[in-house]
């Protein structure tokens, strides 16, 4: 199995320079598993998920198309993959409901800029984790026991009580079970890191977490927070971390000392194979 990162907020590796890939504040990425093909999210605009697997030398070929949760940075691209790769969408249900955030005292629309009947593809809702091929699940809507979700300033529209704000229930992660234990892709990980682990141990059967990639959606969170989850991690002993999109350059920093060896720096192009 090999998971590629195709968009990404940052590009500051050397390999990223030389292959000549772009950077957006957006996160797609694609796994691999045996002759299945599973594109996680779709970052702003497509175009960089696009020009990034051309220069990669991926072909797009998904069999389905996974949708972490409904904000444009992850769903803005879907429209232009389906011109090139059309398959069906799996989704929480909430993920097309009107979503906004606060920016500069302002409320701007974040959501997904289409409606589901303008995308011309199946589109499977569930909150309940779905096994998509052998040992790869949806996880659905995340649980929130184990610890603090991060929400944000972000607001959705209630068709009784207008503007609320939102608690991200659409966040949902990528679930693979291997033989060497649980490997995560999340999108922003509003549901909270604790949650999006422990339940997709629950849901997997796993007993270990071996690797997570993806957005921890850390930027902006305290000092005691970035701690707690780092040493969260750290007590998981996982195998890899590759932080990535919203985890910020503090959480960064402080996961890397954290850490050690199992932390790997993200942007597109990184790959992993398992």
């Amino acid at each position: 199995m090999e998971i590629t990162i195709l968009s990404d907020v940052y590009a500051g590796l050397i390999p990223q320079l030389t292959q000549e890939l772009l950077a957006e504040y957006g996160f797609a990425a694609l796994l691999q598993k045996e002759d299945v093909q599973i594109l996680f999210d779709t970052g702003l605009t497509g175009d960089v998920l696009l020009h990034n697997a051309s220069k990669l030398g991926v072909e797009l070929k998904p069999d389905y198309i996974v949708i972490s949760h409904g904000h444009r940075d992850h769903t803005g691209g879907l429209k232009k993959v389906l011109e090139v790769a059309r398959a069906p969408i799996v989704v929480h249900p909430d993920a097309f409901d009107s979503k906004f955030a606060r920016i500069n005292g302002v409320l701007r629309e974040i959501g997904i800029p289409f409606k589901k009947d303008q995308l011309g593809v199946p589109v499977i809702t569930t909150r309940l984790p779905l096994e998509l091929v052998d040992g790869v699940y949806f996880s659905g809507e995340i649980p929130r026991e184990w610890g603090p979700s991060h929400s944000g300033l972000v607001y959705r529209l209630d068709p009784e009580k207008g503007i609320v704000q939102d608690l991200v229930k659409d966040d949902a992660a990528l679930y693979v079970k291997t033989p060497k234990g649980l490997v995560v892709i999340t999108g922003c990980g509003h549901a909270g890191v604790e949650n999006v682990v422990e339940y997709g141990l629950k849901v997997t059967n796993s007993s270990n977490l071996r690797a997570l990639i993806g957005g921890l959606h850390l930027l902006g969170a305290n000092e005691e927070r970035i701690r707690e989850v780092a040493k969260y991690l750290a007590s998981k002993s996982p195998e890899l971390v590759i932080p990535t999109h919203c985890t910020g350059q503090i959480a960064q920093y402080v996961l890397m000392k954290e850490l050690g060896d199992s932390y790997r720096q993200g942007g597109p192009g990184v790959r992993c194979s398992f």
